[in-house]
């Protein structure tokens, strides 16, 4: 089977989006900071108490470290095309 040239998927797995790994860093520590207050917020309103949880620090590393990851496949993927 022939590979493309030109890489197939959608336009924000393009060149652009993992171009650098300053990029790519800075973009995981907002995708993560989203999702550790997100899951902050939900605990406050439901628990009533203000801090900073486990699961709130770990869902959002947790978020970031799969970004990074994903964006590590996806760059390994476009420079075997």
């Amino acid at each position: 089977m022939e590979k493309s040239t030109s890489y197939p998927g959608p336009a924000m797995f393009g060149k652009q989006a993992f171009e650098s790994w300053t990029i790519i860093l800075l973009t995981a520590f907002g995708f993560g900071l989203l999702f550790g207050l997100v899951t902050f917020m939900g605990e406050a309103m439901y628990v009533g108490d203000l801090q900073v949880t486990g699961a709130a620090f770990g869902l959002g590393v947790g978020a970031a470290v799969g970004y990074v990851a994903v964006a590590g496949l996806v760059r390994r993927d476009q420079s075997e095309l």
